[in-house]
């Protein structure tokens, strides 16, 4: 479950840059701060379609749809209905890469 969390964090910071919430300095900062914790890297036999799967089951999966957390800074999070898919595909092919 670590792992998932540890993947998680990068995937909302990539997510708040892309969005523009995050400068690329912070999407950095995050990305090392996590690499600190020495997280395994993801399988190369993971997919992105299995990936997407996941997500889905996710439990913040609510009747308004996935429940998103991004950041407006470092440390200051909020949550949104409001990612669009290309994004997040987007997000999972770096994830996949770094």
């Amino acid at each position: 479950h670590g792992e998932a969390v540890s993947w998680g964090m990068k995937a909302a910071a990539y997510l708040s840059y892309k969005a523009g919430y995050l400068s690329d300095y912070e999407l950095e900062r995050v990305s090392a701060a996590v690499k600190l914790l020495n997280p395994p890297v993801i399988p190369s036999s993971v997919t992105m379609h299995q990936i997407i799967e996941n997500i889905g089951r996710d439990k913040k999966q609510t009747s308004s749809g996935l429940t998103w957390v991004l950041l407006r800074n470092i440390g200051e999070g909020f949550m949104t209905h409001e990612v669009d898919e290309s994004l997040i595909q987007e997000t999972i092919h770096w994830l996949l890469r770094t």
